[in-house]
């Protein structure tokens, strides 16, 4: 580990046999933000784990390295990031988002946080033309939570209720999904450097009775931008054995099941986590064989 990196290729200086599965459920989300996040950072629908950013910061970059992040919501990557010591930068179209990110990365560096964190207001499948040249080629790491619906915000109420119907503004709102995030790729893929990573992290949802998972979509999208599957992970925040909830009313209050509509459904503990590359398979930046 010459360079600090704990990054799953050898030539990265991890460890030689990949971790397919992360164990970031250790702490709390409530713990792992606790001193470092300003208050209305939790609100972000689609926020990362700050564990779980922080290892992926780790597998998949050395210091000083770039990180980037396209959907950086209140900054969570870019925070990680500036902590661990990397350069990172992030694009979020939501200006409340960016207001509460701004306080985040203004708070890591009042902590000693080395890195270089900046955010700009902006919408990431067109970026300015300044960004774009002065990130093109540079990146060593995307890492970013794509959202679960359109990047814009939109009235959900307009869903209709008859079970054909609401199918139908399904469909055509996945529809707008595809186009943005087939947008965004492509750009992300201009800002990395040849043997730099785009790294997805999708966590399922419970939405109308139905599970939702964004994985083949965000993998279907990936091959039309011209990215390639590395590897597929997994992270779990499930509790540990030793801290789940014991006594009757806590597990009644136990996250690991929810009501909807008054069935009761497995609560999602994991997420999907894709690293993406420009490299295909068998080539020579070849991900498993680096």
């Amino acid at each position: 580990m010459t360079d600090g990196r704990r990054a799953v290729l050898p030539v990265r200086g991890r460890r030689d046999v990949p971790v397919s599965v992360l164990d970031v459920g250790q702490r709390s989300l409530i713990k792992q933000r606790r001193g470092r996040y300003v208050a209305g950072s939790r609100a972000h629908p689609d926020r990362m784990a700050p564990d779980l950013a922080r290892d992926l910061i780790l597998d998949y970059t050395a210091p000083g390295g770039l990180v980037f992040d396209p959907f950086a919501g209140t900054g969570t990557s870019l925070v990680e990031a500036a902590y661990l010591g990397r350069r990172s930068t992030g694009i979020e179209i939501e200006r409340d988002w960016v207001s509460i990110a701004r306080d985040n990365l203004r708070r890591a560096r009042l902590l000693g946080a080395a890195g270089a964190p900046r955010i700009v207001h902006g919408d990431a499948t067109r970026p300015s033309a300044a960004l774009a040249a002065r990130l093109a080629g540079s990146v060593d790491l995307v890492l970013a939570a794509p959202p679960r619906t359109r990047s814009i915000p939109l009235d959900t109420s307009r869903r209709a209720s008859a079970p054909g119907q609401s199918r139908l503004v399904e469909y055509r709102l996945l529809v707008d999904w595809n186009i943005g995030m087939f947008a965004v790729l492509n750009q992300c893929r201009l800002l990395l450097r040849p043997d730099g990573l785009i790294v997805l992290v999708t966590r399922p949802w419970w939405r109308d009775g139905r599970l939702h998972d964004l994985t083949g979509p965000i993998l279907h999208t990936a091959t039309r931008a011209g990215l390639h599957l590395a590897d597929h992970r997994i992270a779990t925040d499930a509790l540990p054995r030793s801290k789940r909830p014991t006594t009757p009313a806590a597990t009644a209050r136990s996250p690991r099941t929810c009501d909807l509509a008054n069935h009761r459904f497995s609560a999602v503990r994991h997420s999907d986590v894709l690293v993406l590359s420009t490299q295909t398979p068998g080539g020579g930046l070849d991900h498993a064989a680096r």
